[in-house]
């Protein structure tokens, strides 16, 4: 075994015994047979009844993921990722960036009436403190565009990069940087505020401080640094809090919301007690240490990291929950159920375990009930390039989401990640998650196994 990962073990196992003496949540498994017994239409049809008009229909993308390097001017951005050239590069993506306007029409095009998109730092700040007002004004134009083909835009200020600057100064790893993402977050503010009611601060900081600093997968690229990774998600934190008291006290109506990585880890035999406690350190680590965080204002990072921010339950009008799927851990690695299918590709490929989402719902209730607010499923979608899946996890999904309304938890919205094909940050997986897949010539083609879904949101939307 490799000693990195005893050591690894080791230590999370200390910090569960210290920290943990309850269980995150236990792994259940539903009986789907009925759902899969009952032909497709009359399924779609049964469920229009367990979703109100108003609910909120979606499509999610980022902007490095779609754009690419491509900014105003015809120049070419560079960021903490493309500093990083044994990492995937996007180049110029799907060409988003010229090709904005026809793809907000192929939102409207299906009926969706909510865009969840994120806002490149380093293209809206390529200098510290000098601020590009013609890539500013693209963003701009985009939100024009949504709101006038009737589209609700959802702009996320951060989505997995900042500027070279940034990362020179120390990034996130250093408390006093916070002031530097509060003063761009304070530019776009102020530029679209009167456009835009809905916002998003950072997207799913917890995943990806476990992939940039335990995985070492994401910038800047450091394995097993327990302890930064602890200090870069605090600091994030109080960014999102810094950022979000000042958008209210400029508009006290705005309404503001944090999208979490839900990625429930389960032990693989859950008779092992090793594995059982792993777990739930890493749920802990995961989940628990940011929810803790909204609902008391406490950071807990086990014994590396502690803080306290007297605002932080102020700070959310809105939970984002992103789920695909779980994890199970065995033997103190990712290990997969032979019986469980598998989608995309075998090394990066997910279990469709609509389970999971229902799960995760629970957990952020308990964040959600106490503070009165709702939940947004902000991404939800499957690695599926040949529509083989899309109609059953859509299916099964809406389920363990209407098996949750039922209970009483809030959920406002929905947001299929994502609306075309795109760039993976991952290597050896391509993505193709897209409601449209894009082709060599960056022509956009819609795929077929999303029209089910698609015509029970508009009866949705058309009822009552």
């Amino acid at each position: 075994m490799n000693i990195k990962r005893y050591f690894i073990a080791l230590l999370l196992l200390t910090c569960s015994l210290q920290l943990f003496s309850y269980d995150w949540q236990k792994e259940e498994r539903w009986d789907w047979s009925n759902i899969d017994k009952i032909d497709n239409q009359t399924f779609w049809q049964n469920l229009t009844e367990y979703f109100p008009k108003d609910f909120a229909w979606g499509v999610a993308t980022s902007a490095f993921q779609i754009e690419g390097t491509q900014s105003a001017n015809g120049q070419h951005c560079r960021n903490s990722w493309t500093m990083h050239k044994n990492l995937p590069q996007p180049g110029i993506s799907t060409g988003h960036w010229d090709r904005y306007k026809e793809d907000v029409q192929l939102i409207k095009s299906l009926g969706l009436k909510y865009y969840r998109f994120s806002i490149e730092w380093s293209k809206i700040e390529p200098k510290c403190g000098v601020f590009d007002m013609d890539a500013m004004q693209h963003y701009i134009d985009l939100v024009d565009e949504l709101i006038a083909n009737g589209i609700t835009p959802i702009p996320c200020l951060f989505h997995h990069a900042w500027p070279v600057w940034f990362d020179k100064k120390g990034h996130f790893e250093d408390k006093k940087n916070i002031q530097y993402f509060v003063e761009f977050a304070h530019y776009v503010f102020e530029k679209l505020q009167d456009k835009v009611s809905m916002w998003m601060t950072f997207n799913e900081p917890a995943g990806y401080a476990m992939a940039a600093y335990v995985d070492g997968k994401y910038p800047p690229c450091k394995k097993y640094a327990f302890r930064q990774c602890g200090f870069w998600l605090k600091h994030v934190l109080y960014a999102h809090v810094e950022a979000a008291m000042l958008f209210k006290k400029i508009n006290p109506n705005v309404q503001i919301g944090f999208p979490m990585m839900f990625n429930p880890l389960d032990p693989y035999n859950s008779s092992n007690p090793l594995d059982y406690k792993i777990t739930q350190a890493m749920n802990y680590l995961l989940h628990d240490a940011t929810l803790n965080f909204f609902k008391t204002g406490h950071f807990k990072w086990g014994f590396f990291v502690r803080g306290y921010h007297e605002d932080a339950p102020k700070s959310l009008d809105y939970l984002g929950v992103n789920y695909y799927s779980h994890t199970n851990i065995g033997w103190f690695q990712r290990k997969h159920r032979k019986n469980e299918p598998l989608t995309g590709n075998a090394k990066n490929g997910r279990t469709i375990y609509p389970e999971g989402l229902y799960r995760s719902l629970k957990k952020a209730h308990e964040l959600t009930s106490v503070l009165n607010i709702p939940i947004y499923v902000a991404e939800n979608g499957v690695n599926d390039g040949d529509d083989i899946w899309k109609n059953e996890f859509l299916k099964k999904h809406l389920v363990a989401i209407k098996e949750a309304m039922e209970e009483g938890i809030t959920i406002a919205g929905y947001f299929w990640w994502t609306l075309m094909d795109s760039f993976s940050w991952s290597k050896n997986q391509d993505s193709k998650m897209g409601f449209y897949r894009v082709d060599e010539n960056l022509n956009r083609i819609k795929r077929t196994g999303i029209d089910p879904f698609l015509n029970f949101i508009k009866f949705v939307q058309k009822q009552h």
